[in-house]
């Protein structure tokens, strides 16, 4: 848990020296300021950034189509679940909303192989990186800090994390 909550401070560190932003983020339709906090995302597509054209990622895994893989599930203000296709994912964030700045760090299970697209997935979204991202309503997209990326995750909301 110390681990956690250092990794935690150093990942604030490196968003609050980003600097701040005069934009106070998207705000929802009771007026209130969108957070990551209490949703549930399930990936609909990687959608390249110049063309604008999505493809789904591949779900199929041992064998065996898993609508609930590439979930996403922000428990509260910095801790979050989910699943690639076979393994599970859990691990703290750090959201800054002026900036539109997403920090993760995540651990995932060994249970079996994934497909392709589930590593794509993992590097795109937390691979080393402060990754950009856009809040709204019912979407969220995150764009990785890597250059060499010509996607970026749509994801569509599936609920609270009561859900989960």
């Amino acid at each position: 848990m110390k681990r956690k909550k250092l990794l935690l401070c150093i990942i604030a560190a490196l968003l609050a020296f980003a600097g701040c932003g005069s934009d106070d983020g998207i705000v929802g339709s009771n007026g209130n300021q969108l957070t990551l906090a209490g949703t549930s995302w399930r990936l609909a597509a990687f959608v390249d950034i110049n063309s604008g054209v999505s493809r789904e990622p591949n779900r199929v895994g041992l064998g065996e189509y898993r609508d609930d893989a590439y979930t996403l599930v922000f428990l509260n203000d910095s801790l979050v679940v989910g699943r690639k296709v076979i393994n599970v994912i859990d691990g703290i964030y750090v959201a800054n909303y002026n900036m539109n700045k997403l920090a993760m760090t995540v651990n995932s299970t060994l249970v079996g192989s994934d497909p392709a697209d589930a590593n794509l997935y993992t590097l795109m979204l937390y691979g080393g990186g402060i990754a950009n991202f856009r809040l709204y309503p019912q979407e969220l997209h995150v764009f990785n800090a890597f250059q060499f990326f010509d996607e970026y995750l749509k994801f569509y909301k599936i609920g609270d994390s009561n859900e989960y």
